[in-house]
């Protein structure tokens, strides 16, 4: 007996939806996943006829002129028309509004314990020369002098979601309104918590016209995009009206230096406040030439 078959295009996201919708729908195969930004036009033809021969292909909105332009969405609908299913890019900026990626100008991205991820407010203090102490006491400060630009963050944020949903079958800035304040939804801006990839799977499903089983909770699944946590700042926390648990804690990796500053990641590692601050600055000093000229994600 044949099986119908599904694909999934999009970013990091891909394949934990991937593996929640063979979960939630055992009776479909799938063809794999297109990670895009692993992708290249170099790869069209081997892309293209992994996914061409799905019943479905559940793709992540990618828009007109992407560097790999096989897997934008407007070219995926013309080769393969209502079998392609598309879903938001689920960003989030909310919940961790003190965290920003940073892109050196060589396109390389300035490490940290976090990966790529940083505390823009160690990020601050380190530019302005002040010490590792310094740093530790403004990020546990209750008072900042930013309020209306946390809460400005917020209304952003959710505006941006809601914008680039638009053109999606599924919406998602719904459920994250309702629960923000409640539950910890994103690890990372960009890397959903599981109880939002299920949703997001479910609704696909519907949109589809697939029947799906019983639904897992975040238990079951893990947390396959929580490799990252970075610190909340009770400031931050306060002015939100954040009510589920958060920590000045981080979770990410070991990180050191080769003596002609190459970065090496070493084994998961939960850090203290102090030993988050005291890393990031070795990085910082490290990679002090490219941090003038460095790009924050999201735009600040």
């Amino acid at each position: 007996m044949s099986h119908p078959t599904f694909a999934v295009v999009g970013n990091c996201q891909a394949r934990p939806l991937e593996n929640l919708i063979e979960l939630l729908a055992p009776e479909w195969r799938s063809l794999g996943s297109i990670i895009v930004h692993l992708t290249s036009p170099d790869e069209e033809d081997a892309d293209i006829a992994q996914i061409e021969d799905a019943d479905i292909i559940f793709a992540q909105l990618v828009h007109d002129g992407y560097r790999a332009p096989h897997v934008a969405t407007n070219s995926l609908v013309e080769r393969f028309a209502d079998r392609v299913i598309a879903w938001p890019n689920l960003f989030f900026h909310g919940q961790c509004l003190d965290t920003y990626a940073l892109t050196a100008s060589t396109g390389r991205f300035i490490p940290s314990p976090l990966e790529s991820y940083h505390s823009l407010t160690v990020l601050k203090c380190w530019k302005a020369g002040e010490s590792v102490d310094f740093c530790i006491a403004k990020m546990v400060d209750d008072e900042v002098d930013d309020e209306d630009d946390i809460v400005a963050g917020i209304e952003r944020t959710l505006s941006q979601l809601e914008h680039r949903e638009q053109r999606a079958a599924v919406r998602i800035s719904d459920f994250i309104e309702d629960r923000w304040r409640d539950q910890p939804l994103f690890h990372v801006f960009n890397h959903p918590a599981s109880v939002v990839m299920i949703e997001v799977a479910q609704r696909l499903l519907r949109v589809a016209g697939i029947r799906h089983n019983a639904v897992p909770t975040p238990q079951l699944v893990a947390e396959p995009l929580g490799r990252y946590v970075p610190p909340t700042l009770p400031a931050h926390a306060r002015i939100l009206g954040l009510r589920y648990a958060h920590s000045v804690m981080a979770k990410g990796v070991g990180l050191s230096f080769t003596e002609d500053g190459t970065a090496q990641w070493g084994r998961a590692k939960v850090f203290s406040l102090e030993e988050f601050v005291a890393a990031s600055y070795r990085s910082y000093d490290v990679n002090r030439d490219s941090i003038e000229t460095a790009r924050i994600t999201p735009a600040h």
